[in-house]
């Protein structure tokens, strides 16, 4: 078969889209996948050779196998001959998961983001008014893709830059200032190492205090996010009233920041109702343990059950917080709302997620969850997650590990609390330092 009669029949075969994310080709250039590289002794013929993106075959180079990124075992990677597409991918907002180990597993190596394909646009409210001035917007989104992607070397050398206000009007340059001040916030929180959570509350009350910023009711929360961080630090450096202030002040900066008077979780009628409220609640009371009825926690979890098509995990998380406040209600209960983040969590797997930092504080939760049940696990899975969570730099999940198998352990003994100890242990004075 001449190069132009193979070509048009890859194609074809293909229907003109990459059989690995099946973006539509256009007029891009495709490239010939050996599925099975010739260096791994794969065959040179048409039943070895897939229609790729640059991307999906850049990414891809010579790997045949790779990690599961929810359970770490290593497994066989997507083959477009053997296996059928719908079995291991779905397309959730335009992008493209795993929904089983080998989709997880292809989606982290070969759907990856690299610096040669464009962040897409996040439709940041942050960004409303800048839309007319396109350097401006396509700076900012990036930024935020950045950070999203926990890309914090990258994002501090961008923060440093001047913006392309060339042109701008005065209102667009103040807004534009404000969404990067807001973004330097971010990141500090993100990250969250110690000497990070005292400069991210140094910054953001000092945002809070300019008199024309725009985004302050994001820097409320965000500045609720710090303080229950460094209240994580001091209530485990056993400084306990410090500890308890910094929560209040969290608890009053979420309900400011949120602009609203919430009702109870357990009247909420919406994804956002219940995210929000649920937050409150739980903000409010993380140093406690509360009662709350059994019909109450039954409805929340029907309501979660029953939401969890949005695709929204604030309300996953939060339900988890919840659920570690208690004092042991029926397990049946903790088993589903464990199974609620795990079946998130098993969309992509938590590694390929887009915003990492957001998947990732779902992982945690799910693990304090299986630690209570007292499931079994591989203590190597937890280890990996570590590895995982210290190599993005999201040390506060890995404290705040810590201290919730801290308060587990006494409200009931865990089967492996020694082990889980030494695995944390072991990451845990380069991570928190």
């Amino acid at each position: 078969m001449n190069p132009n009669e193979l070509r048009t029949t890859l194609l074809v075969r293909a229907g003109y889209r990459c059989e690995y994310c099946k973006r539509r080709l256009g007029g891009e250039r495709f490239e010939q996948e050996h599925i099975i590289p010739i260096s791994l002794d794969g065959a040179d013929h048409v039943g070895n050779l897939a229609v790729a993106c640059r991307r999906c075959n850049g990414n891809k180079g010579t790997q045949v196998e790779a990690p599961d990124p929810f359970s770490w075992q290593t497994v066989q990677l997507f083959n477009p001959r053997l296996m059928k597409w719908e079995q291991h991918f779905r397309v959730l907002a335009d992008e493209v998961f795993g929904i089983t180990p080998i989709g997880r597993a292809t989606a982290k190596v070969v759907f990856r983001t690299t610096p040669s394909i464009v962040a897409p646009d996040l439709a940041w409210k942050t960004l409303e008014g800048l839309a007319n001035h396109e350097p401006l917007y396509n700076f900012l989104n990036d930024l935020r893709f950045m950070r999203i992607q926990n890309r914090f070397s990258d994002l501090l050398v961008e923060l440093n830059r001047p913006l392309p206000d060339e042109g701008a009007e005065q209102d667009q340059i103040r807004r534009a200032q404000a969404a990067r001040d807001f973004l330097a916030l971010e990141l500090l929180f993100t990250r969250a190492r110690t000497e990070d959570i005292e400069c991210g509350i140094k910054l953001g009350e000092r945002l809070l205090a300019q008199t024309h910023n725009t985004c302050k009711r994001d820097i409320k929360c965000s500045l609720s996010i710090l303080y229950q961080q460094r209240a994580t630090v001091r209530f485990t450096e056993g400084r306990s009233l410090e500890a308890y202030h910094d929560q209040s002040c969290a608890h009053n900066l979420f309900i400011e920041g949120n602009g609203e008077t919430l009702a109870p979780f357990f009247r909420a009628r919406s994804a956002g109702d219940l995210a929000s409220s649920l937050r409150a609640f739980t903000v409010e009371h993380k140093f406690s343990s509360v009662a709350i009825g059994q019909q109450s926690i039954r409805d929340v979890l029907w309501l979660a059950t029953d939401l969890k098509e949005y695709g929204d995990p604030r309300y996953f998380s939060y339900l988890a917080d919840l659920m570690l406040l208690m004092p042991p209600p029926a397990t049946s209960h903790y088993e589903k709302a464990r199974s609620l983040l795990e079946a998130f969590l098993e969309i992509g797997g938590y590694a390929t997620g887009f915003d990492h930092a957001r998947t990732i504080t779902i992982r945690r939760r799910w693990w304090l969850l299986r630690f209570l049940l007292q499931e079994n696990f591989s203590l190597a899975c937890l280890r990996k997650d570590l590895d995982f969570w210290r190599s993005v730099e999201m040390f506060n999940e890995i404290r705040e590990l810590r201290l919730g198998i801290l308060r587990l352990s006494r409200q009931k003994p865990l089967l492996r609390m020694r082990e889980i100890g030494e695995a944390l242990t072991s990451f845990a004075g380069q991570a928190l330092t």
